[in-house]
């Protein structure tokens, strides 16, 4: 697997943007682990925001593309959905 974009937060929370080559031809896999009790948050939300069925996951902490621009564009919602909410946890002191 080829590493094209990652983050990392404070707290262990880090992901990445990996491309693939097999059979079927390149696969673009975003991988995810979130730390500081946003999973169970972040995970909801990325269902609603980004209207995940449990097909699109490799598992529930990945998804999987064919397509560049949709595994960009995914990881690129997550990014935000993981800013707005460390920003929340900033201003509100975690509450």
């Amino acid at each position: 697997m080829i590493v094209q974009r990652a983050f990392t937060y404070r707290g262990g929370t880090h992901g990445s943007l990996e491309w693939t080559l097999d059979d079927e031809g390149i696969k673009y896999i975003v991988k995810w682990e979130i730390k500081n009790r946003l999973d169970s948050w972040v995970k909801e939300k990325l269902k609603d925001t980004l209207n995940l069925t449990e097909d699109k996951y490799l598992n529930s902490e990945g998804f999987c593309s064919l397509n560049e621009t949709k595994a960009n564009k995914f990881f690129e919602d997550l990014t935000k959905i993981l800013d707005e909410q460390y920003d929340y946890w900033d201003v509100n002191g975690g509450r």
